[in-house]
Order: C-alpha cells, then sequence, then structure tokens
C-alpha cells in the first residue's frame, strides 16, 4: 500500500483509512480517520462547534473534512481533525486472532490455555 496525496482525491465518505498530518508541535501523526463531504453525515448534536447548520433542511451536519475515528473513548467515537491531512492510505488487513481456546492452543500452546482445555 502506498500514500496517497489527499489533495490528489478523497477516499469514499465513511472510509475509515489511515490519515497523517503534523500536529501543533510540528510532529507527524497517523491516525484512522475517514472524510466526510458537507452535509452528508448528520451531527448527534446541534453544537455549533462540531456541526454546521443546514437552513435548508434544518439540520445539523458533521463539518466538511477529516474527523479521526476513536474506539476506546466513552464520550466520543470520532473528532474534528484540526489540521492539513497531507496522505491517506487504506487500512492494512487485520491479523487473524484466535477467538475460542481450541484456536489460540492450536496458534500458540501455552499452559494456560492447556489449562482451559483441560477444564472443559
Amino acid at each position: 500500500m502506498t500514500w496517497t496525496p489527499a489533495t490528489a482525491y478523497k477516499p469514499a465518505s465513511g472510509r475509515i483509512v489511515l490519515a497523517a498530518y503534523r500536529n501543533d508541535l510540528n510532529m507527524p501523526r497517523i491516525v484512522r480517520a475517514s472524510w466526510v463531504p458537507a452535509n452528508t453525515v448528520e451531527s448527534a448534536t446541534d453544537d455549533e462547534d462540531v456541526g454546521v447548520y443546514c437552513e435548508a433542511d434544518d439540520t445539523y451536519y458533521l463539518a466538511e473534512g477529516w474527523w479521526e475515528q476513536i474506539d476506546n473513548w466513552d464520550d466520543y467515537s470520532q473528532v474534528f481533525i484540526n489540521h492539513e491531512v497531507t496522505h491517506w492510505m487504506p487500512l492494512p488487513t487485520p491479523p487473524e486472532v484466535p477467538t475460542t481456546w481450541q484456536d489460540r492452543l492450536a496458534a500458540e500452546p501455552s499452559e494456560e490455555i492447556a489449562c482451559l482445555k483441560e477444564m472443559n
């Protein structure tokens, strides 16, 4: 996979990709993010700091731009990236992770997993 300049084209709306930008300290940062075109994704709030109001359909939408995707916070699932994203690339295929003790034992035998087998 290669990095695509963000100026070339954007990924499909809602597609989660890796996005690269420089933070306030001019340090490179890579995050999971998605591109949101204007007036396409409704905001969960009517807070103008988060959404943009569209008078035509009386709806708040997420601001156009890049949104970091967060899966480990209770309060937010995405936050606006207030920096210029310079490049993006598709996410790599995740590794296969064993989900059962049988799969784990086959993948990497250990005493802990063997104990689970004996208990069942």
